[in-house]
């Protein structure tokens, strides 16, 4: 625990973090060892493609599991870093966040529709969403391979440099 100047003590902040593929492709696995200072629960973040992060959940346990579905998290797109942050919380006191980076390298980059095969439907798929951002409700962000927000040139780059590869 950290006491500030005016007396209020903030929880420690969690260690031993640790990040791993999960049993599943596309899903990362976060471990961590529990704050000393018993907080009612951890808040888990991603770093958007903005630099934001946004809360994906709150978990009283000290393992979390990002994958496709996760409420404000999009989909996991293989050999993207992504950006985690772990905080401890104990009423409305924060902990010092703890940050790790970490990708799943199962898949391929490219293959948008998740058919282990990068070809012309995956390009096909990116020219339905050329030009939109993740602003837009019909966002795909399997299409968007870079993490950047926007479907364009770079995503179209990353389905040539891997087409016809097959996982």
């Amino acid at each position: 625990n950290i006491t500030v100047s005016n007396g209020v003590t903030i929880p420690a902040a969690v260690t031993n973090v640790s990040a791993t593929e999960g049993s599943n492709r596309y899903q990362i696995k976060l471990n961590w060892t529990a704050s000393v200072s018993n907080p009612d629960h951890y808040q888990i973040e991603r770093k958007d493609a903005h630099g934001n992060y946004l809360i994906l959940a709150d978990v009283t346990g000290t393992e979390f599991i990002d994958q496709d579905g996760v409420i404000g998290g999009g989909n996991i797109v293989p050999n993207v870093n992504y950006q985690y942050r772990i905080t401890a919380v104990s009423g409305l006191l924060f902990s010092v966040p703890v940050e790790i980076l970490m990708m799943d390298t199962r898949g391929i980059k490219g293959d948008n529709n998740r058919t282990d095969l990068v070809d012309g439907r995956d390009l096909e798929k990116l020219a339905k969403h050329f030009a939109e951002n993740d602003s837009m409700a019909n966002f795909d962000y399997l299409v968007d391979t870079t993490y950047d927000g926007m479907i364009d040139g770079s995503d179209l780059i990353d389905i040539g440099a891997s087409f016809a590869q097959k996982y």
